[in-house]
């Protein structure tokens, strides 16, 4: 006897109306969650589509089925057995009736609304699919006084600024948390990395941050503190002005103007990298400044030192991997990462393992943008080789992602594969195994395979500015196939 039946016949509602043209997503009614990309999905899943007029045709393994039949307003979902035997079988004479629809967990409206915001943004251009401005504004540093920089831009006394409660009226912040700094400045933490200490002071690190602005001027000046540390570089238009960051010998307030010529609407953002900290913005007395329109969605990414940008020349923090994968989502991502520390890892104690910040990290988000991530995506596990109790860590970290952000989509990848293209390290495969053994049964989580994928590197282990780009790019194009898979 063969081991699968030819099923045929027409597919029909209750009602008797057929099902053209529809595709049909068959599963076990016994259903079995698997370990792999995917995870909350179920094995055996296989699609068929219907004719014009509602006929089936296909092979099927015998036993008992719940197809998802879906339609323009909602899916439907159909029991049908087919049972052992020669020959073909009419579907029609299967048992089947309509099931009641599963309500959509929160998580899979995300995906509905994020499948039809990614079909419809390719994500290019953006700041990290092309080139610097082929006609950039003439860039100026310099000091000057409390309403405005020297001459002869001294006529930029219309300000908005952070101590004076307007600068958020009309800046979109993303990257990080609001901090103050000093009485006049906004830092932009992002990672809780320990107790004490942090380029942000008070425990938190900054990575990378930009504040958003559309501008109707000649000329403009932002207000930042100087240093020659502090790093900053602007994009117009979703083009970088130069990819080389502006950064002061001389620290206190300074100006960074960014003159035009000519007077126009643009869209310009000020990116700064870690500690770097801003307070305002100024533009001539007849001009306009509105604020950058909010994104429909936003992602924060938690991880390591790759997540932390480490690789990237001095001052070019947006070029990290999370940042470029955002820029090819056409959305904003912030970057929690912290160097040494894993699900178990400390760094010797010098930092926090993951558990002990993932809460802080997502109430800063909500505090900033008012509501939970609606994409999170955790890269950590190459700090943890040769670790135990991964397994329960990474659990407890996807539990209070999930209690914390109910309608998240949750992409979780395996450690970093250094070793890539050759054989992993030795430890590897435990980790992985441990991070697989978390998910397992969790719905809206998706797992992402990082073994064998190589990357150009700046040391023995970390990216360099290559590979930053292209580990973003790989990140986003996986995020964009698993969110539109059935």
């Amino acid at each position: 006897m063969s081991d699968t039946r030819h099923v045929s016949g027409i597919l029909r509602t209750l009602s008797g109306q057929p099902f053209a043209n529809r595709t049909m997503t068959w599963s076990r009614s016994t259903r079995r969650a698997v370990a792999r990309e995917g995870v909350g999905f179920v094995d055996e899943r296989f699609f068929s589509v219907t004719g014009p007029d509602g006929t089936v045709d296909l092979d099927v393994v015998p036993g008992e089925y719940t197809v998802m039949v879906s339609l323009a307003d909602a899916d439907r979902y159909i029991q049908i057995t087919i049972p052992e035997g020669e020959g073909t079988f009419n579907i029609a004479d299967g048992m089947y009736q309509e099931v009641p629809a599963r309500p959509l967990e929160a998580w899979e409206t995300t995906r509905i609304l994020l499948r039809s915001y990614l079909s419809a943004n390719s994500g290019a251009p953006n700041p990290h699919s092309q080139g610097a401005m082929p006609a950039p504004p003439t860039v100026v540093t310099g000091a000057g006084g409390p309403a405005a920089p020297a001459a002869p831009y001294d006529m930029l006394t219309k300000s908005y600024r952070y101590s004076a409660g307007t600068l958020g009226n009309v800046a979109r912040f993303d990257g990080g948390g609001s901090k103050p700094y000093f009485t006049d400045y906004r830092r932009f933490p992002v990672a809780t990395r320990a107790a004490t200490g942090g380029n942000a002071n008070d425990g938190e690190d900054a990575v990378s941050w930009r504040a958003g602005f559309v501008v109707d001027a000649a000329a403009l000046a932002f207000r930042v503190v100087g240093s020659s540390v502090f790093n900053y570089r602007m994009i117009v238009d979703g083009r970088y002005v130069s990819f080389t960051p502006t950064s002061m010998a001389t620290g206190g307030r300074q100006y960074i103007v960014l003159d035009f010529g000519t007077k126009a609407v643009r869209a310009v953002q000020i990116e700064g990298s870690q500690a770097a900290a801003i307070d305002g913005i100024h533009v001539a007395a007849a001009d306009t400044v509105t604020k950058l329109e909010e994104a429909p969605f936003g992602a924060l990414m938690f991880g390591d030192s790759f997540t932390g940008a480490i690789g990237v020349p001095t001052g070019r923090d947006g070029d990290g991997l999370a940042v470029v994968a955002g820029d090819h989502l056409g959305l904003p991502l912030w970057a929690s990462g912290v160097g040494g520390s894993g699900y178990v890892a400390t760094a010797g104690s010098t930092v926090f393992a993951l558990p002990q910040r993932i809460g802080a990290d997502i109430e800063r988000y909500l505090s900033e943008k008012g509501t939970p991530p609606p994409l999170v995506i955790v890269a950590m596990g190459i700090n943890d080789i040769g670790s135990g109790g991964i397994a329960p860590a990474a659990a407890s970290c996807f539990d209070i992602i999930r209690n914390l952000c109910p309608a998240a989509l949750v992409f979780v990848l395996g450690p970093w594969d250094r070793a890539a293209p050759l054989a992993p390290d030795a430890g590897y495969a435990e980790v992985k195994a441990s991070i697989i053994t978390a998910l397992t049964g969790r719905t809206g989580f998706f797992f992402i395979d990082t073994q064998g994928i190589d990357f150009t590197k700046s040391d023995a282990t970390h990216p360099d500015l290559a590979g930053h780009q292209a580990l973003g790019l790989w990140l986003s194009n996986r995020i964009r196939s698993l969110v539109r898979a059935p």
